[in-house]
């Protein structure tokens, strides 16, 4: 059943959740205006908008006035039809699509304090897994206290030749340290800027300028300050981004995990993360119990190193598409393999379990 309304007669929700964004407004301003309306908004029996406050709204701002309703109980899916398009050969119907995703994608901006109240008054947020335990506590410690508003930096180019070490920079970047960083900007490339002052002398990543200049770059990104070197902005800049990470609580185990995956799965194997393989190894022994790992032996077995000694080892690394080939392979050549963390070692001449692996397959 449907029935004729004016869009004057809805009451809008006014604890409604979504402070919308300004960038989604006007996407949806633009939206209307291009396409017409699309989506259909909801409302109550008594007509108060539970779903579509800000379509609702920004219809009444272009002068649209007239609503049809139709009416339900949620049993049916309601169909809006638009008899002006045809997905198949209009594209203003494609691009009306791509629009009602990207202002619901826009347009979105909790109101913790709205959030908070509704917790309070009982309303259950994560039934239905609307959201789960974590990301709810994520959204509520956004710092909702007024506060000035930031300055977002732009991004520019500088020649390297241009760009000078901050005299009282006390910290120094060994070769073992820059060969990481080189790595990770082959990689990766340039994720991290560097911030300099209005005279170009770095406040914030000098290890990074050292293996750019190392790797004979002649021109970067960086973030520009307008603030003399030897200020104090400039100098708490310069302390802060090597100091306030330090405050950081780091799961030391789970970094060993990660660190072992990434060794196992990328070619050029730690290089790149900080951490080498006798660094990884040490890591493993003060995160595990004794009952766990021994000795640094099984720590270095454990990482997939040979065991630490002046004479050199070798390993092989061979990969199966599946469990029977590799099966197949060690029952073949007698290799008496056996399994540890997932990794399958062996030595070559075969020599007892107690040393570590010098081939490893998976």
């Amino acid at each position: 059943m449907t029935q004729s309304a004016k869009l004057a007669d809805l009451t809008p929700d006014q604890h409604n959740a979504n402070l919308g964004t300004e960038r989604g407004s006007k996407l949806l301003e633009t939206s209307i205006s291009k396409f017409g309306t699309g989506r259909s908004i909801l409302i109550d029996k008594h007509g108060n908008i539970i779903a579509g406050n800000k379509t609702a709204e920004m219809a009444g701002q272009l002068g649209m006035e007239d609503v049809v309703v139709v009416q339900s109980d949620g049993t049916k899916v309601i169909a809006v039809q638009r008899t002006d398009l045809d997905l198949n050969y209009d594209n203003r119907a494609r691009e009306l699509a791509y629009a009602d995703n990207r202002v619901a994608e826009l347009d979105l901006n909790w109101d913790i304090e709205k959030l908070q109240a509704d917790l309070e008054y009982g309303i259950d947020l994560e039934a239905h897994s609307l959201w789960s335990e974590k990301e709810l506590k994520n959204i509520l410690e956004i710092n909702t206290e007024p506060h000035e508003d930031y300055k977002v930096h732009d991004v520019e180019k500088m020649k390297v030749s241009e760009i000078f070490d901050h005299e009282e920079n006390y910290r120094d970047h060994p070769e073992d340290q820059l060969d990481h960083i080189i790595n990770s900007i082959k990689q990766n490339g340039l994720y991290k800027n560097i911030i300099v002052s209005t005279d170009g002398t770095i406040l914030a990543g000098h290890g990074v300028m050292r293996a750019v200049r190392r790797m004979g770059l002649d021109e970067i990104p960086v973030i520009k300050l307008n603030i003399d070197k030897d200020s104090p902005q400039a100098l708490k800049i310069l302390t802060g981004d090597n100091e306030i990470s330090r405050l950081a609580e780091i799961d030391d185990r789970n970094l060993s995990n990660i660190l072992k995956s990434i060794k196992e799965l990328d070619s050029s194997g730690l290089l790149g993360t900080g951490y080498d393989e006798m660094m990884l190894a040490n890591l493993v022994m003060v995160t595990r119990p004794q009952s766990e790992i021994k000795d640094f032996d099984e720590a270095s077995e454990w990482v997939g190193m040979p065991e630490y000694e002046k004479d050199e080892r070798y390993r092989l690394v061979v990969q199966f598409k599946s469990i029977e080939e590799r099966d197949e392979f060690n029952e073949r050549f007698d290799l008496k393999a056996t399994k540890r963390e997932g990794v399958m070692t062996t030595w070559w001449p075969y020599r007892e379990r107690e040393d570590p692996a010098s081939i490893k397959y998976e």
